[in-house]
């Protein structure tokens, strides 16, 4: 959700003395505060970490709403000024998304499971449509082919098929769209099932495939649903990885400073021999910082032994590493909450 920018300058005017909270607020400590009640003298009552403050000001807030605000001591008073504010109806219709979210949570092993079944003969021969996803999905090793394969996986996940259907297209562009994009033909093999069903009903292995489609199709469009709310891009890229348990891609763009902002690819692992594993990659001004913390010392130990092999790739594309980290880390969680939310990019 998209939280209203305040315009600068607006306040929180406290009525008490700076000496009654020396000690207690630092000037330009950053809190979070909720509104408890509007008062009957127009005033408001907040709660912060920090304690319960009388308050007044001009903006037209709601009981109820959030407020991110920084202090700003005086000799005579306490000032809060408002750099965030989520009125009440935002807060309860993020906590309604939130919980569809959850009820539409992807289904990590579909994947795999289709993979599986489009090996069966019997049904590649009946559902042609199998032998199109075939082509489609990948194995994570073909990743050392080249960025060409990540691109076309990309373009092909199936996240980009409502807005590619509403350009215009020659009827090429649509025939490769239809044959090539994940969704697409999933759609197509979901339709096929469910004619075959009317016809003649299904046998147990075209009930398990009509299963696996509909986890997959309901996997992609979560991902779709996700990047509206978060507004963000959520991808979903159909690659295959034996030892991967769940793993997630993101992009973030920080602040940095006004001229040079700085760019995050974190990848979170969780891999089935060696445990979770964080990567946080930060490009700055040319170059990069790679940070890599494992939760178990074998994986520590193996990315160090294997060290040099990354520095060598990265040397030989241009790449500039500016520094390289790799350490032991059971508080992954803490780690990333210390890269400020920015555009997120999740595969």
């Amino acid at each position: 959700m998209k939280t209203e920018r305040i315009p600068q300058g607006a306040d929180l005017w406290i009525s008490v003395k700076s000496d009654k909270v020396i000690g207690l607020i630092k000037n330009g400590d950053v809190l979070k505060a909720e509104i408890i009640k509007k008062t009957d003298d127009g005033s408001f009552l907040i709660s912060t970490k920090k304690g319960l403050f009388r308050a007044a000001s001009k903006l037209e807030l709601k009981q109820g709403g959030h407020l991110r605000v920084r202090a700003e001591l005086s000799e005579s008073q306490l000032t809060f000024r408002v750099l965030d504010y989520k009125p009440p109806e935002e807060l309860i219709l993020e906590k309604r998304i939130a919980a569809l979210l959850r009820s539409l949570n992807p289904q990590n092993t579909a994947l795999k499971e289709l993979f599986i079944q489009t090996s069966d003969k019997k049904l590649k021969a009946l559902l042609p449509e199998l032998g199109k996803i075939e082509a489609i999905l990948k194995h994570i090793e073909t990743l050392n082919e080249g960025t060409t394969t990540l691109k076309e996986s990309i373009r092909n996940s199936g996240l980009f098929l409502e807005n590619t259907l509403k350009n215009s297209l020659t009827s090429n562009r649509l025939e490769r769209l239809i044959n090539h994009d994940l969704k697409a033909v999933l759609l197509k093999l979901k339709a096929h099932i469910d004619s075959i069903s009317k016809e003649k009903g299904l046998n147990r292995e075209l009930l398990n495939l009509r299963d696996t489609v509909d986890k997959l199709i309901q996997t992609i469009e979560y991902y779709q649903f996700k990047s509206k709310v978060d507004q963000s891009i959520q991808l979903f890229i159909p690659f295959l990885w034996k030892d991967l348990k769940d793993g997630s891609l993101e992009f973030r763009k920080t602040k940095g400073t006004p001229k040079n902002p700085l760019y995050h690819c974190i990848i979170k692992l969780t891999l089935v021999s060696y445990g979770k594993l964080l990567v946080v990659v930060t490009e700055e001004t040319g170059s990069i910082h790679i940070g890599m913390f494992a939760e178990r010392d074998s994986l520590v130990k193996l990315l160090k032994k294997h060290s040099s092999v990354l520095k060598e790739r990265l040397h030989d594309r241009g790449v500039k590493l500016k520094n390289l980290t790799i350490e032991s880390q059971m508080k992954l969680d803490s780690i990333e909450r210390s890269i400020t939310r920015g555009l997120n990019l999740r595969v």
